[in-house]
């Protein structure tokens, strides 16, 4: 507690003082003759003034903040979270948060549909896939992240009891395994997205006709877990990585099934998700592949790459391949997935959709 001392009123002090100063200056002086007093004249009342205090006449400044704050979120942390709210969105089948996590004007491309633009087009899409399955559930897998880019593996499976596309229900089991290309503002908002998916996939699931071991079966349900991340590093390692990309789509592009295997681990293999699974390894995966590419499309001679970026040890690609079906010009957008070991190509995984040759060449086409 601060105790402040009291001053005395001014004509208390003077009141101490002056008889004290007379004595003094008397005793110091020589006599003086006696003076008639005079009238004393009429002043005007004192007024007593409170002294301010301290306090009073400079206040206090308030106290400095010097609690830490929390860093600003990276831009990878941002679209992280954006992936995690759209798990959450989907899984919750809350369409109005699904759609906040996109700009206004978003574009969603999708090689076997038109293009969807804007967040009414997003959400009215994946309420589709809510009523045709209300039991959807959904997972992201695998993230790779590359500045404004996330690339997103994932799967998604449910019960068709409302009708797929508007159609009967068929009360059958369906799913797949996909992946999407996200292109990031600096909020983490989501402006653009790369959508592949094998749609042909479902409808063979759905379809009690189908054949066995044609089409592949719904993978297991989503158990919400988080996905695995990778960051890019732009170091040496992804400079090698599209090196031998590059070198790669060259060799297929010319169909040189030498220099091909020349670029492969001997226990490379091969995974395209539009087709039947596939158990050949190494170099006669990749003899495969230019096999039946050249057996579907016949005479590949283009082969644009139009997007490719290493994150770590991967490369992501996506291409468009240019061929002939039962006669007639086709292009097939498609997603690679390049994974790289010593120096090697160890795993390459194929997203593309079949129905997007269905609509140029006719039902039935198949890889």
């Amino acid at each position: 507690m601060n105790l402040k001392k009291k001053r005395a009123p001014t004509f208390l002090l003077l009141a101490s003082v002056t008889p004290a100063v007379i004595a003094i200056a008397a005793a110091c002086g020589d006599p003086q003759e006696p003076k008639t007093p005079t009238a004393p004249t009429a002043s005007a009342p004192m007024v007593m003034t409170p002294l301010a205090s301290a306090s009073a006449s400079a206040p206090t400044a308030p106290p400095v903040d010097t609690t830490p704050k929390p860093p600003e979120p990276t831009l990878a942390e941002k679209e992280l979270a954006s992936l995690a709210a759209a798990t959450e969105a989907m899984n919750a089948h809350d369409l109005n948060r699904y759609a906040e996590l996109f700009t206004k004007n978003v574009i969603h491309k999708e090689a076997a549909a038109q293009d969807i633009r804007g967040r009414n087009e997003m959400s009215n899409r994946m309420g589709l896939l809510f009523r045709a399955f209300p039991d959807f559930k959904f997972q992201f897998e695998r993230v790779w992240q590359k500045d404004s880019v996330a690339v997103a593996t994932w799967k998604w499976t449910g019960t068709d009891t409302g009708g797929y596309i508007e159609r009967r229900p068929t009360n059958r089991r369906a799913g797949l395994h996909g992946v999407t290309v996200g292109f990031f503002n600096s909020d983490g908002a989501i402006r653009e997205v790369h959508f592949y998916e094998d749609g042909v996939t479902v409808a063979s699931q759905l379809d009690p006709k189908a054949k066995a071991g044609s089409f592949r079966a719904a993978p297991e349900d989503p158990t919400g877990g988080k996905p695995r991340a990778v960051i890019s590093n732009n170091g040496d390692e992804e400079v090698k990585a599209l090196a031998l990309s590059k070198a790669f789509y060259d060799a297929l592009e010319k169909q040189d099934k030498g220099g091909l295997a020349a670029l492969v681990a001997d226990d490379m293999t091969v995974d395209d998700l539009a087709a039947p699974l596939r158990s050949e390894k190494g170099k006669a995966a990749s003899d495969a592949l230019v096999a039946d590419w050249t057996k579907a499309f016949g005479a590949f001679s283009e082969l644009p790459l139009y997007n490719q970026i290493a994150v770590g040890n991967t490369v992501i690609v996506e291409r468009v391949l240019s061929g002939k079906m039962s006669g007639k010009p086709v292009k097939l957008h498609a997603l690679d997935l390049l994974e790289v070991k010593d120096g090697k190509i160890a795993k390459i995984t194929v997203y593309s959709d079949t129905l997007e040759l269905w609509h140029q060449a006719g039902p039935g086409v198949h890889r």
